[in-house]
């Protein structure tokens, strides 16, 4: 069986909708990718949000034995929690509703598979090598001079097929 880690906060003063903007873009990331982009985005969720991913990597490390290099966040969403109402005063003795909403949030973390995180690091160098090494000028001018021996070999073949035949007819 596949092991998770889950934290959740209850009760938190903001929307879902708010809460699942950010949400969004971290799905299916790794956690340490997550953070960042918790970090460094501009919003009110992600206050909560961050307290909640670092709360799930303890209860992983501390309660799963999972490795905090592989996690990465499996799911995340924002339930909506209980709805305060309140009222602001209108024109002419009316009222007008305000709800002030809540929500309870999830985070649940999952271990990649060690040879997915070994297999992973050591392609991205050797396409940065590779990357390197072949640039598509290098590639159409080794193409061009394959084409130019090929042409030249094919030449001196029939040069030297036409001199026997010469001296045969000799």
């Amino acid at each position: 069986m596949e092991k998770k880690a889950i934290a959740t906060q209850k009760h938190i003063r903001i929307s879902p909708t708010k809460m699942n903007i950010v949400m969004k873009e971290i799905r299916g990331k790794s956690v340490e990718e997550a953070l960042k982009i918790i970090r460094f985005t501009n919003r009110k969720a992600c206050r909560f949000l961050e307290k909640l991913v670092n709360s799930a990597v303890a209860n992983a490390v501390n309660n799963h034995d999972m490795d905090a290099d592989r996690l990465y966040i499996a799911e995340v969403f924002a339930n909506p929690g209980p709805i305060m109402k309140r009222i602001q005063p209108a024109p002419m003795g009316r009222a007008f509703r305000i709800n002030k909403r809540t929500c309870h949030n999830t985070v649940i973390l999952k271990e990649r598979e060690a040879k997915k995180v070994a297999e992973l690091k050591p392609e991205k160098e050797e396409k940065k090598a590779t990357a390197k090494k072949a640039t598509p000028k290098k590639k159409a001018a080794a193409k061009t001079t394959a084409k130019k021996t090929a042409t030249k070999t094919a030449t001196k073949k029939t040069e030297t097929k036409a001199k026997a035949a010469e001296k045969e007819e000799n």
